[in-house]
């Protein structure tokens, strides 16, 4: 498999700011995300009925490839929308801790927890990270406030 060239410097610092103003703005939340030396992975929810992850995505690669000249994304980026039995516990929690392997599998990291291009982002949260002890706990508390209506504390 043929990969396009690594995503460096000042694109790469800013692609993290850019993802979290468009999560807030497409009313998603991203559990993780990070990048990879020539692409992205995430795993997002959104948290209202209007919340369209692909739509986001699309708006995100859109907006991103002008910053990436002469470099661009894939052309067929891999998109999947999480089916009912994918988003159980026990099976959504192995999907997250496969994505969070990845920098492990290419060779980038012995630990994905010492990856430098990780993390989650939850609006107001800018310190909540994978890596944590207490992650899934705070996340899944602010996630469900919110989509319950209640402030977050």
């Amino acid at each position: 498999k043929r990969r396009r060239k690594a995503i460096y410097g000042s694109i790469r610092k800013n692609l993290g700011s850019i993802f979290h103003d468009l999560a807030g703005q497409k009313q998603c939340r991203i559990i993780e995300g990070h990048l990879m030396p020539d692409h992205v992975h995430l795993v997002w929810m959104g948290v209202t009925e209007a919340s369209d992850q692909r739509n986001a995505m699309k708006f995100f690669r859109t907006n991103t490839t002008p910053m990436l000249m002469p470099r661009s994304w894939q052309r067929q980026p891999y998109d999947h929308v999480l089916r009912d039995e994918e988003r159980k516990a026990g099976a959504f929690a192995t999907i997250c801790h496969y994505v969070l392997e990845n920098p492990v599998r290419k060779g980038l990291s012995g630990r994905w927890q010492d990856y430098p291009f990780l993390g989650a982002m939850v609006a107001g949260y800018p310190s909540l990270d994978p890596r944590s002890d207490d992650f899934w706990e705070v996340f899944w508390r602010l996630y469900n406030d919110r989509v319950n209506g209640q402030p977050t504390a």
